[in-house]
Formats: C-alpha cells, sequence, structure tokens
C-alpha cells in the first residue's frame, strides 16, 4: 500500500494478441460453467509494455523473439480499455442480467466496463492501523461517482476488519454507515464476531439522499435509519422523520435493547464523537 511494486511482479501485456485468446476463452470456459458474471482485479492505470524493446537477436543461433501488438500505435491503457470492453461484450452475451465487476478502475476511462467497481481497502485495511479514510473522503468519492450510481452502476466498499486489530463493534458500524450512506455496498467479512448480525439487516431503499448538519449525517431507509456524527464531541439531534417513514418505533441496533420513539414526526438520537449508530424498525411494538 505504499505505491511501490512491493510483490515485484509484472502485469501481463493487454496488448497481446495471445492475452486476448488465452483470457476470453476462460471467461467464456466460467461464464459456460453458469457464473454470474466475472470480476477482475487490477484494473488501474497501465505502464508501458517494455517486451518490444526486446524485439531483436540476442543469440545469433536464434531467431529474435517478437512481442506482437493488437494496437502497435497504441498506449498500453488504451489496449487495457478495449480488452475489458470485449470482456464485458462476452458476459453480456450470455443476458444482461450477467455482471462484471472491476477491481477498482474508479475514475479511469475503462470504468463503464464494470457494473460495478470496487473500493479495495474501505477505511480499514490489512495494511494500516486505524481508518485511513475519512467520512469528507467517503463523501468526494460519493459526489465524482454519481453519474455512475445514477446509471444504476455500484460501489462495492471492501472493508478489512480483523477482530483482533479493529474495534469490530464501533468500526463496523462506522464502515455500514458510511457505506450505506452513499448507496456503496459494504463488503466485509463479520462472520463469527461479535457484529455477525450486521450481516441480516436490512434497511431496505433509501427514502431520499442523506442529509448533514453541523457534521451529523443521516438517512432514513424504508426499515430503518443511520446517524453518523463526524464530530469531535458526542451529540445528541432531533431528526424530522422522512417522507413515507411508516414506523413509530426503532431498536438501536449497538445497544441491542434500547429504542427510540416517533414522536410529532422526529426522532432523538444521541451518538458519540466519530461513531455511527443503526436504528431498525422495532416489529416488536
Amino acid at each position: 500500500m505504499d505505491g511501490s511494486d512491493r510483490l515485484h511482479r509484472f502485469r501481463t501485456c493487454a496488448n497481446s494478441p495471445s492475452y486476448w485468446k488465452l483470457s476470453l476463452a476462460y471467461v467464456k470456459k466460467m461464464m459456460d460453467w453458469g457464473a454470474d458474471g466475472v470480476f477482475v482485479d487490477n484494473c488501474g492505470h497501465r505502464v508501458p509494455c517494455f517486451a518490444t524493446n526486446f524485439n531483436k537477436v540476442r543469440n545469433p543461433e536464434f531467431d529474435p523473439y517478437v512481442h506482437e501488438h493488437l494496437f502497435p500505435n497504441a498506449s498500453h491503457d488504451y489496449a487495457w480499455g478495449r480488452f475489458l470492453d470485449a470482456v464485458r461484450a462476452l458476459v453480456k452475451s450470455y443476458g444482461e442480467d450477467k455482471v462484471v465487476v472491476l477491481n477498482s478502475s474508479i475514475g479511469d476511462p475503462w470504468q463503464s466496463v464494470g457494473d460495478c467497481c470496487m473500493w479495495e481497502s474501505f477505511i480499514f485495511s490489512w495494511a494500516w492501523e486505524g481508518r485511513r479514510h475519512t467520512w469528507s473522503d467517503v463523501k468526494k468519492r460519493a459526489k465524482a461517482n454519481e453519474w455512475y450510481l445514477n446509471a444504476g452502476r455500484r460501489i462495492v466498499a471492501l472493508a478489512f476488519l480483523d477482530p483482533n486489530r479493529h474495534d469490530m463493534k464501533s468500526d463496523s458500524f462506522w464502515a455500514l454507515a458510511s457505506a450505506r450512506l452513499v448507496d456503496f455496498i459494504l463488503w466485509a467479512n463479520l462472520d463469527h464476531t461479535e457484529v455477525e448480525f450486521l450481516n441480516r439487516v436490512h434497511l431496505g431503499g433509501g427514502l431520499g439522499p442523506y442529509k448533514e448538519t453541523e457534521q451529523i449525517a443521516h438517512r432514513f431507509f424504508e426499515n430503518g435509519l443511520i446517524v453518523l456524527n463526524d464530530s469531535s464531541e458526542e451529540r445528541e439531534t432531533k431528526l424530522p422523520v422522512a417522507d413515507g417513514f411508516a414506523h413509530r418505533q426503532l431498536l438501536d441496533l449497538y445497544d441491542g435493547k434500547a429504542t427510540i420513539r416517533v414522536d410529532k414526526g422526529a426522532v432523538v438520537v444521541r451518538v458519540p464523537s466519530k461513531m455511527a449508530r443503526i436504528f431498525v424498525a422495532d416489529a416488536t411494538r
């Protein structure tokens, strides 16, 4: 995560006819097996191909190795974008409901090839301690990708949450809240942790976009409410419920027992500094 090629790995030339032939054949094989789509990793900017530097005789006993390109005068970025176009066309030939997921391509010219792009190491990662991305960072990324989300595409936010390195409860609530507020899909392994129940939370569709006042962001959903406190102090706030919100009482999932009531079209919630809370419709009341 420091910007260097720490693994000393090379990316295959996406301008190579052999690469296209073998890769597309493998995509076809997976789709023939019945896959719902494909996930393509390492989709960012491509460095220039260096193989053409070796298109000359190294040993007089052998002919020179010739590295051919499908697009001789094009950049490697151009060839990579065209290759991803071919992947998408092949996947979609099995049905419009088949999907292409890219990691990440967010902000790249070929982002629209993906039905979904992944933001890997969303806020939390195995490669650093604590929260690297702030709530402001999340909002900026969401704003820059409004065109993508409005087109029906999605961004998957992959957070690496490790019980041995994170406060699973607080950090998981923060990650889920940050993602859902801006219509990202959180991908995190919460199995066998104290917050595994978050895997079963179904808030439904958002009742409008998130709103934010004095560093308190909130959004009502069909089946609940998310509140995120990005300020440096604990805050209590009164929130008018969104139009179409039909519930009278909400359960505080962080507490597990406390409830808040809808009174005169509003709810009052208290959230500690740099914390998030998720409330769901309480079916018992």
